[in-house]
């Protein structure tokens, strides 16, 4: 999957994801930022960035549906070594 986005609220194109085909991106603060995908206009799932304020670690938060109408649930969590 592939986009550039920026964190301003507008729709931004997404190639290689089946489940949605925009993101939009919205900065809470600076280390908090949270996303929309959709597809065709339908939200699809959300994203939350939360960043630790050492900045080592990277959580990302996904919760929705894929483009079957599945339940998409899951955390990430990121170190920086």
């Amino acid at each position: 999957m592939q986009w550039t986005a920026y964190s301003d609220g507008k729709e931004h194109p997404i190639t290689g994801d089946p489940n949605a085909d925009t993101i939009s991106l919205k900065r809470i603060d600076r280390f908090n930022t949270e996303g929309t995908f959709k597809k065709a206009g339908k939200v699809m799932y959300h994203v939350k960035r939360v960043v630790s304020q050492d900045g080592k670690v990277w959580t990302l938060t996904t919760q929705g549906t894929d483009a079957q109408g599945k339940p998409i649930s899951y955390v990430q969590v990121f170190d920086k070594r």
